[in-house]
């Protein structure tokens, strides 16, 4: 049976797979890590190390524990954790899909997405200013609507707000170490994996720049958009992600793809 990694987005957990894993059954092994300030026990440990640096370990790990090539799957920052392990690990990924990979360090130098880049500099300059000011429940509540809308927040139950709450502080760990990242697009270049770009109709600029720079320099992409979704898309659209995420790997099985030398993606459209 075939490997499945699945890295969560920014305060979440991997619960946020279930739909997926339910999708998935009998025919891929999910692996679903919790990363660093996911739950109580993961709060601030990274051990001397950039967050990102951390929890691409944690998938390095898990890649390198799975007995055969895996597919990655990732959302926001979970797919810039996916896509920088995928690198760094070449010969152990068969594809990747990532949902609005937040590498935001893709947007520097380029003239078309200063403003988006200036945007989410501001979302993440905020949240550090409320968490200085030890406002937690509205660093989170900016977070969640900026990203979902504004009534994002409002539509959580109290136990979700609670949870996104307690894990606001590693948001913070994680824009800082999105924004150091020394990544450039001609890192992509070369990128052996075939990757199945993910992003939602309603989705904000800066997440969108990402994708259009990402889509300029992987060599084998396909860009598909879900209707009606934002950057949550893989939450509050679950069953619609996870119906893709399983039409591209089934795409990924057929004779004519698996007997190309390097796949090519445009050819797996729906």
């Amino acid at each position: 049976m075939q490997t499945l990694i699945c890295i969560h987005s920014s305060a979440s957990s991997p619960r946020q797979w279930d739909a997926l894993r339910e999708r998935l059954h009998g025919r891929f092994e999910i692996v679903a890590p919790a990363l660093h300030g996911s739950g109580p026990g993961r709060i601030g440990r990274w051990l001397g190390r950039a967050p990102l640096r951390a929890d691409v370990d944690l998938a390095a790990d898990a890649i390198a524990n799975a007995a055969e090539p895996v597919h990655l799957v990732g959302h926001s920052y979970g797919a810039s954790v996916a896509l920088r392990a995928a690198r760094q690990n070449p010969t152990r990924i068969r594809s990747v899909v990532a949902y609005e990979p937040v590498t935001f360090a893709l947007l520097r130098d380029d003239p078309e997405s200063i403003s988006a880049l200036t945007e989410i500099s501001r979302v993440a300059s905020t949240l550090k200013h409320r968490l200085l000011r030890g406002e937690l429940v509205a660093a989170a509540r900016g977070f969640v609507d900026y990203w979902g809308g504004d009534s994002a927040w409002e539509s959580l139950s109290h136990p979700q707000r609670h949870a996104i709450t307690q894990r606001v502080p590693s948001v913070d760990a994680n824009f800082d170490s999105l924004f150091v990242e020394q990544v450039t697009p001609a890192d992509f270049f070369r990128f052996e994996s075939p990757v199945l770009l993910l992003r939602g109709s309603r989705s904000r600029d800066p997440s969108r720049r990402v994708a259009q720079r990402l889509l300029e320099s992987l060599p084998h992409v396909y860009l598909r958009e879900m209707p009606g979704a934002g950057h949550l898309g893989p939450i509050t659209h679950a069953k619609r992600f996870a119906e893709l995420v399983a039409r591209f790997l089934d795409r990924l099985e057929l004779p004519e793809v698996r007997r190309l030398e390097r796949y090519d993606v445009l050819k797996l459209a729906a």
